[in-house]
């Protein structure tokens, strides 16, 4: 792990949003490193940022949780769920709706606001042209 580590970290650093989603795989399992779910929060979010569904996903999973965040928020859950789902990741949409069904109106309503908010904000992936 420890040189697979060394070439997602180059190419992580360098903006690859699939390595900053695996770097936070693998900080989040301990797999090549010590376990640390700050990190793995950190590049799942630069991920997510960018445009990756399967990492914002994976910051959804954080916020409920709580692993790797001060404590569990099910808005900002709820709001990293939604934009998986907008980006047409299958399981985000489960995850999405069964918080939605522990939120009270209101803050389903402030979750949906955040939700637009994060997806204002994203940068998406885009694809290589072809060789």
């Amino acid at each position: 792990y420890s040189k697979a580590m060394q070439w997602f970290h180059q190419a992580a650093n360098k903006g690859d949003a699939l390595s900053q989603n695996e770097l936070g795989f693998l900080y989040s399992q301990g797999k090549g490193v010590e376990q640390n779910s700050e990190k793995a929060y950190d590049w799942f979010r630069e991920a997510a940022l960018q445009g990756s569904a399967i990492a914002q996903y994976n910051v959804g999973i954080i916020w409920y949780t709580g692993d790797g965040v001060a404590e569990s928020d099910l808005k900002q859950a709820y709001a990293w769920f939604s934009v998986a789902a907008l980006n047409k990741y299958g399981a985000a949409i489960l995850a999405r709706d069964f918080v939605m069904s522990l939120l009270s109106e209101e803050e389903l309503q402030q979750a949906q606001n955040l939700a637009e908010d994060i997806y204002g904000e994203l940068n998406p992936i885009i694809p290589l042209p072809p060789n």
